[in-house]
């Protein structure tokens, strides 16, 4: 399975990106000697996708820990995997069965929205609730390894469930981590899942207990660092361009989405799923964390909830199978 080597503008490691209002700038940590030959590609309604695999080199098993230690993640999620994959295998043998198709006709992807926070301390003294220096900082999605955890069980129940499978994340950027294609190896996914934590961890994140970092805040603080703005807005609406691009290119008889979220939409999300439903994509959120209940209001008319994140891994069935069955409940076609 191949990812292409498709020039899309956005995300680029090897410079700063400006992005749009409500953003700031970030320079991503690179390996020396990376070189990268993709040309971003800006306007229009084009989405602002990363350029797989000039974004993010692939790295030699020796370097790549992630890689190293895939074996022993599957061995810590073995029964979250058998679960999940029971009940989509089972489902999507009874979809072949009844629609007299291969499961390879059918594609899921499996959508992860990995936005962070932002969090304010006061600069001099360390404290939170102190306004005489506050300076804004980013902070990581507090579901985010639990996130992390759900694409390791879907694409190893994707994988044994015969289908064909595409994985995007996004925050304010969008990567198309796998193009919709049937399982390679497992080396393949654990590839997969070291390109992720690249993505998930090109910001940097300080430590607010750090008094290196409060020093260093404090030397160029000005007043603008109280309200200045240091995570950007979860980019769905370029997540779901994205999403029916890679629809459109692979095809097949059927289409199903899980796109999990911790963080509300900051636009409509009625549209998309109007024209996911005129693409015959039936499209199944997951409402995850303490905010699950706001998001789920703002989200999808099929929208799952698992206020503990740790459910999440344990419902990624649960969502695959929500779309399987509006596939199933399909009419026959011909």
């Amino acid at each position: 399975m191949s990812n292409g080597n498709r020039p899309l503008g956005g995300y680029d490691p090897n410079k700063a990106v400006d992005r749009q209002a409500g953003a700031t700038a970030f320079q991503p940590k690179v390996k020396p000697g990376a070189e990268t030959q993709a040309k971003v590609e800006g306007g229009g309604v084009e989405p602002k996708l990363a350029p797989r695999t000039m974004a993010l080199p692939r790295i030699s098993a020796k370097e790549r820990p992630v890689e190293a230690g895939y074996e022993e993640h599957l061995e810590r999620l073995e029964e979250a995997i058998e679960q999940q994959t029971a009940a989509i295998v089972e489902h999507v043998a009874e979809i072949a069965a009844e629609k007299g198709l291969d499961p390879s006709d059918v594609t899921l992807v499996w959508s992860l929205d990995i936005t962070g926070r932002q969090d304010v301390v006061c600069s001099f003294c360390g404290r939170p609730s102190c306004t005489f220096r506050p300076v804004q900082y980013r902070t990581r999605n507090p579901e985010v390894d639990l996130l992390g955890d759900s694409i390791i069980v879907f694409q190893e129940a994707a994988a044994r469930a015969g289908v064909k499978y595409g994985i995007i994340v996004y925050d304010e950027e969008v990567l198309v981590l796998r193009d919709p294609a049937t399982a390679g190896d497992q080396a393949e996914r654990a590839d997969t899942l070291t390109r992720y934590t690249q993505f998930r961890d090109r910001h940097d994140y300080p430590d607010p207990n750090s008094q290196s970092w409060l020093q260093q805040a404090l030397a160029k603080w000005n007043p603008a660092d109280a309200a200045r703005r240091v995570s950007g807005d979860p980019a769905d609406g370029r997540m779901f361009e994205a999403a029916f691009k890679i629809f459109q290119q692979v095809g097949g008889a059927f289409k199903s989405m899980v796109v999990a979220k911790s963080v509300e939409p900051r636009g409509g999300i009625r549209g998309f799923e109007v024209r996911a439903k005129q693409a015959g994509i039936q499209m199944t959120g997951l409402a995850v964390g303490d905010r699950a209940e706001a998001v789920a209001r703002r989200f999808l008319d099929r929208t799952l909830i698992a206020q503990d994140a740790h459910q999440l891994r344990d419902r990624v069935g649960d969502g695959v199978n929500t779309s399987l069955q509006a596939i199933k409940d399909l009419p026959a076609k011909g």
